[in-house]
């Protein structure tokens, strides 16, 4: 395992996987982050991302939950994960990564589809309370529901029980319906002519 240094923060640490540099975020070990971006599996955090850049240290405030202030220095990075098609990828698991919900006054998560599946971005510092986010590419058929071990009691209030249901029903489209801010879901038919569903879901959000 090769690290270097990053020429701007000296802090941070860097490696080359395929051609692209990885910033490795100071709250992870590097060896850790290294291994998941080249041989995690689908529910290592890590395993998803084709990029994670630092982009600069930051001052954040805020209340917490008892109503005192707070104040303190954070490290922002850029990260790009790719969702494949007829995959699901866990991208962050309670305590590995906090997402901004915007920076310079413009939202901070994106997605573009692409032909090799759903490319996202968004800006991301170290975790101020616990965040899971999970994504998913599949087919908008019964393919979905068998490829995931859905619990219809245990996630009532996730958009995908939507999803299920409108495909159990047969509803023709969910992509008229708003979900929540936490959500991103979009419909659209891949390259290989299937219909899809797009979704992430990001849970207990902090909000800075």
């Amino acid at each position: 395992m090769v690290f270097t240094q990053h020429p701007v923060n000296p802090n941070v640490s860097q490696f080359e996987h395929k051609g692209v540099v990885f910033d490795v975020p100071m709250w992870v070990q590097p060896e850790d982050f290294e291994y998941g971006v080249k041989y995690g599996d689908d529910l290592n955090c890590w395993s998803s991302l084709i990029g994670f850049d630092y982009i600069r240290s930051e001052v954040f405030s805020g209340y917490d939950s008892y109503g005192e202030s707070w104040e303190r220095s954070l490290d922002i990075y850029r990260a790009t994960w790719l969702i494949p098609f007829n995959s699901i990828r866990e991208l962050a698991n309670m305590g590995e990564i906090g997402i901004l919900n915007e920076l310079n006054g413009e939202r901070s998560i994106s997605y573009e589809i692409t032909d090799k599946g759903v490319q996202i971005e968004a800006y991301v510092t170290s975790n101020l309370e616990d965040v899971a986010i999970y994504s998913m590419v599949m087919p908008r058929d019964t393919s979905a529901i068998e490829y995931h071990l859905y619990d219809e009691e245990g996630n009532d209030g996730d958009h995908l029980a939507e999803v299920i249901e409108a495909i159990k029903s047969g509803d023709n489209s969910l992509a008229d319906k708003e979900p929540d801010a936490a959500t991103l879901y979009e419909e659209f038919v891949g390259p290989d002519g299937k219909r899809y569903f797009f979704l992430t879901n990001i849970t207990d959000n902090y909000g800075l």
